[in-house]
Order: structure tokens, then C-alpha cells, then sequence
């Protein structure tokens, strides 16, 4: 039976395999997500069998805002509301439709609503 792991990105990935059909997200993770963790642009986080580089799925998560137009019920006027934003989110072409993106999903979410409270956050966009 194949185990899995979930990891912060935070070591070389140059042998690691990952193919979702996507060639945008396919670069962005073995070619630029390390830039983005160096630079504090986002961080990372990846699905793979632990025996293997077989990448599974991953997602880019970061700070943004929202524009947002409507009133809300505070004596001020906001025009920006800060979100986590999950930027990039992919799956491997061999796993697709089994339910890993689900629960990549819901591991975003979860690590959003934990910093909320933390970092002044309302939204996940």
C-alpha cells in the first residue's frame, strides 16, 4: 500500500516529478516555486508517495486583498479586504478525479483559518 506525505516546500524538488497536463502549473512547481518561497511571495506545500519523488499535487498559498465595494457594518468606508489567497493549486495527471484535490483544498482552508485570527484575516480567495 502506498503512503503519502504532505511537506512544506523547503528542499530541492530537481528530481521530483510532477505532470498535471497543465504546462503553467507544471513550471510554476518545479521551476519557480522555490523563487517564490525564497522571496516571501508564497509558500508552498506538496502531496507525494513517500517512498518516491512521485508528486502528487500541490498548492501556492499567500496574503492578498480583495477590492470590495459593498458597505460594511463598521463606522469606516473599506475598499480592501485582506484574504489568504490559494494562487495555485494542481494535481498530477495520474491522480486526478480520486479526491486529492479535495483534500488539498481543504488543507488550504484549514491553514487559512488557523491564521486568521493571527494575521488579521477575513476572506480565502
Amino acid at each position: 500500500m502506498t503512503e503519502f506525505c504532505i511537506l512544506n516546500l523547503n528542499t530541492d524538488i530537481n528530481n521530483y516529478y510532477f505532470d498535471s497536463g497543465v504546462e503553467e502549473l507544471n513550471d510554476f512547481f518545479l521551476n519557480l516555486s522555490q523563487h517564490y518561497i525564497k522571496e516571501s511571495l508564497s509558500q508552498v506545500y506538496y502531496l507525494k508517495e513517500e517512498d518516491n519523488n512521485k508528486v502528487i499535487g500541490y498548492f501556492a498559498i499567500s496574503c492578498g486583498d480583495i477590492e470590495f465595494r459593498r458597505t460594511l457594518n463598521i463606522k469606516k468606508k473599506i475598499s480592501h479586504i485582506p484574504c489568504v489567497l490559494i494562487g495555485r493549486l494542481a494535481i498530477d495527471k495520474e491522480y486526478q478525479r480520486k479526491g486529492f484535490g479535495t483534500e488539498l483544498l481543504k488543507l488550504a482552508l484549514n491553514i487559512s483559518i488557523s491564521l486568521s485570527n493571527k494575521i488579521g484575516c477575513r476572506l480565502v480567495n
